[in-house]
């Protein structure tokens, strides 16, 4: 058995030689374009799902994936029913215990992203979880209402709708010190984070007479915090002694007097209408999808369809993941999330144990809503890569069945393999979607090839062979 020393010496030695760049462009297969479409917009490409993209064509199951709603998720939500918190009302969440209403919620986004046939909208509830990013250990149960009925309701629909729930959201409102935001003294937090992170972005045409004038707009935009047994407690509240009710200017336009809780509505509508707002989107978009940086003519065509459909998600995402832009996609570095989810789709494992599967996370610096400033989890490659190790201690432990609880069934990966070859055959078809690259073929071959044991052989490829930077990328 390789230590995990072993490991990092056989990962430092793959990335180290010339690997073979990936087949991309006009000189694409078909089968070579599904995979690379799965590898994006799911969290690790299955064999299952290299067969129905397969069938279905990438059009149409790109397009089966856009309506999750038509997809049957049943076993995933019988799962995730265990964890009753997560449909709990703000009433009932107060009565429960922090640290409980916590681990339901990772919990529970751990075995949605796992085991959800609606791999597409899981993914997409990643990328605005980080967008509108809120940490839970500032605002406690009300993250539990934010990602349910904020980002998971509205994370295929309309973004000014979500952007709406958004401010009127209590967690949001609560994380950004809006609910003691008064008249004579308004908190120019959330009106800050709204133009800057959530809509126009940092260069997106506002000002910062924009930001006084917007959280002057939000002033009496509050939340129920007490008495404890109010029957709206948790919810939000728009409390006029609170507001500043005077005349007011926000990105051009006049607000003014007596409008009430409009004024926060106008401005709200009036920024998520902008084409800037478009833009900013878009780029996010590509560099989440695509790891690229879009050019002008992507990210106008994006930012038009904005406008065009009054912000439709959907819309969107059809001109994001066309078959062009995907060929043109480079490798791109899996975060711990990914990573980590990716392993237990593609091994089939039983996740017996979230506790466990939370500590993992931990270590590798991607706990869900544990990332406390308001721009969400990093996507750059090099904040992650110094961080590697806590991830190949995991994959280490998952194969060798040192996770509690956890587990995988050799046979889901190796079946009947018993040479090298046959085992390295199986773990190109699991882990790599039939294209890994001769530098990983030949580090794990090098590594493995003394060990005369079927059993530890098999085990030790699979646990390196997700190590190996073929693997860590997407």
């Amino acid at each position: 058995m390789l230590s995990l020393l072993g490991v990092g010496a056989v990962f430092a030695a793959a990335k180290s030689a010339k690997a073979q760049s990936e087949v991309g462009g006009a000189n694409m297969t078909e089968a070579q374009i599904q995979r690379r479409l799965l590898r994006r917009i799911t969290y690790g490409a299955t064999e299952d799902d290299v067969k129905l993209i397969k069938t279905m064509g990438y059009e149409a199951y790109l397009e089966w994936q856009l309506n999750p709603e038509a997809i049957d998720d049943t076993a995933c939500d019988n799962a995730v029913g265990w964890y009753s918190t997560v449909f709990f009302d703000e009433r009932n969440l107060f009565k429960v215990r922090e640290d409980v209403a916590k681990h339901e919620l990772v919990a529970a986004t751990i075995l949605r992203a796992t085991m959800s046939k609606r791999q597409l909208y899981q993914r997409m509830v990643e990328f605005w979880t980080d967008h509108l990013n809120i940490y839970f250990d500032k605002v406690g149960v009300l993250k539990v209402v934010h990602d349910r009925d904020v980002i998971r309701k509205h994370a295929l629909g309309n973004f000014r709708t979500m952007l709406m729930a958004n401010m009127k959201s209590p967690a949001m409102l609560v994380y950004l010190d809006n609910q003691d935001s008064y008249k004579t003294n308004p908190n120019q937090n959330l009106a800050r984070e709204f133009f800057e992170l959530h809509s126009l972005g940092v260069n997106g045409g506002y000002t910062q007479a924009d930001v006084l004038g917007f959280a002057k707009c939000l002033t009496g935009w509050t939340v129920r915090l007490w008495p404890w047994d109010a029957p709206d407690i948790g919810k939000f509240i728009f409390d006029k002694s609170m507001h500043y009710n005077g005349t007011k200017t926000v990105l051009g336009r006049e607000i003014l007097s007596d409008g009430w809780i409009k004024d926060g509505e106008t401005v709200i509508t009036l920024a998520s209408g902008r084409k800037n707002t478009g833009r900013f989107l878009a780029k996010k978009l590509c560099r989440f999808f695509l790891g690229f940086e879009p050019d002008t003519a992507l990210v106008e065509e994006i930012a038009s369809e904005f406008i065009a459909t009054s912000g439709d998600i959907k819309a969107m995402l059809r001109i994001v993941l066309r078959r062009q832009n995907i060929m043109a996609a480079p490798l791109m570095m899996k975060r711990p999330f990914h990573y980590t989810i990716g392993l237990l789709r593609q091994t089939k494992a039983t996740v017996g144990s979230l506790s466990v599967m939370r500590d993992e996370l931990y270590e590798m610096g991607q706990h869900p809503f544990e990332w406390p400033p308001p721009n969400g989890y990093p996507h750059a490659s090099g904040y992650w890569i110094p961080q590697l190790l806590p991830r190949w201690n995991f994959s280490y432990r998952l194969f060798f069945r040192e996770l509690e609880k956890n587990t995988i069934v050799r046979a889901n990966i190796v079946k009947d393999a018993v040479t090298l070859e046959e085992v390295l055959a199986r773990i190109n078809s699991v882990f790599f979607a039939g294209e890994m690259n001769g530098s990983s073929r030949t580090a794990i071959r090098a590594a493995l090839v003394d060990d005369a044991t079927a059993l530890s052989r098999s085990l030790n490829a699979c646990s390196l062979a997700v190590t190996l930077p073929g693997y860590e990328k997407c």
